[in-house]
């Protein structure tokens, strides 16, 4: 018999299920999303922003909440056409409520409880900082994005829109909240930095996609892998890294009158995603094992990428 965890003498849910409830919100995926963050503070701090410890861990606590409720809402709204058998370490979802559809609807309810969160916290930032009021549209932007991108009627990522709403949260509104928190507005300067993550974005994305084409088929999801097949898709990917490293190459060159700091030198771990990229190109495998190494291997290039951009931003 499954323990139960009940409150008073109303019915509770078991242990298992709280713990798949847990499981759903994929915690592990908020490190790249924090370290996306930290290079957007890191920016602001390196144009002449003082850093604030209580800024970042606050505006932070926002982010947080607002990704935790993308991978609940998004495994709501996948929960018909996701298929358990057909996951991978980087793509398909937990694959729990296709088996657990009873958690079903405390998945949703846990997506809004998050997303209000984040907007109360942002909320709580203006007054505890005697912030300007631009953050709060700014944060209500990234939720409405995340929410859209998943969720009917607009559903983005069954219009073809599903790269668009990834890469402007990965190259934009992640680091871009991390700039905000600090700097307390979006320059023109923060727009520029963002270009190349931008692309890189692109290069997520079409990567988490990769393994996932036959099932997307079926589903009726349009994305540029179901379009136009793995190898178009992974010209799409080397392109993506291709352009990132010219941007940042760019920066190099101009030196300080685009960049008075070392935005340039994110150049050189740029160049493992571009590499990635090439390997996969290359290899052009058509096994769903291989296809979901390469886009493992695509994603830890990503990783080392922000983590080595926060070590040259910082000025290790």
């Amino acid at each position: 018999m499954k323990q139960e965890v009940r409150s008073g003498s109303e019915p509770g849910i078991s242990v298992s299920a709280i713990a798949d409830l847990v499981r759903i919100g994929r915690p592990q995926f908020l490190i790249a999303g924090f370290f996306l963050f930290l290079l957007g503070s890191l920016f602001s701090v390196c144009t002449g922003v003082p850093f604030s410890p209580e800024r970042f861990l606050w505006g932070y606590a926002i982010v947080a909440a607002a990704h935790l409720s993308v991978s609940y809402s998004n495994e709501y709204y996948d929960r018909s056409s996701d298929d358990p058998a057909a996951r991978s370490p980087v793509s398909g979802g937990t694959g729990i409520l296709p088996l657990r559809p009873h958690l079903a609807g405390y998945a949703l309810a846990t997506a809004i409880l998050l997303s209000i969160v984040s907007l109360i916290l942002a909320i709580g930032f203006v007054i505890a900082f005697s912030w300007t009021a631009a953050i709060i549209p700014f944060v209500l932007a990234g939720i409405i994005l995340s929410w859209v991108y998943s969720a009917p009627p607009l559903r983005f990522c069954s219009r073809g829109l599903g790269e668009v709403a990834t890469l402007l949260a990965f190259g934009f509104f992640l680091p871009g909240s991390g700039y905000f928190v600090m700097a307390g507005t979006i320059s023109s300067d923060f727009l520029l930095f963002s270009i190349p993550l931008l692309f890189l974005g692109l290069f997520f994305i079409i990567s988490v996609e990769l393994p996932d084409r036959e099932v997307d088929l079926r589903s009726g999801k349009r994305n540029l892998v179901t379009a136009y097949g793995r190898r178009r898709a992974r010209q799409a990917i080397t392109g993506a890294g291709a352009a990132a490293c010219i941007s940042y190459l760019v920066f190099l060159l101009a030196g300080p009158p685009l960049f008075d700091c070392p935005a340039g030198w994110l150049f050189l771990p740029a160049l493992l995603p571009l590499a990635a990229g090439l390997l996969g190109l290359h290899s052009s495998a058509d096994e769903r094992d291989a296809i979901c190494r390469e886009a493992g291997m695509n994603i830890a290039s990503l990783t080392v990428f922000i983590l080595g951009g926060c070590l040259i931003l910082i000025g290790v």
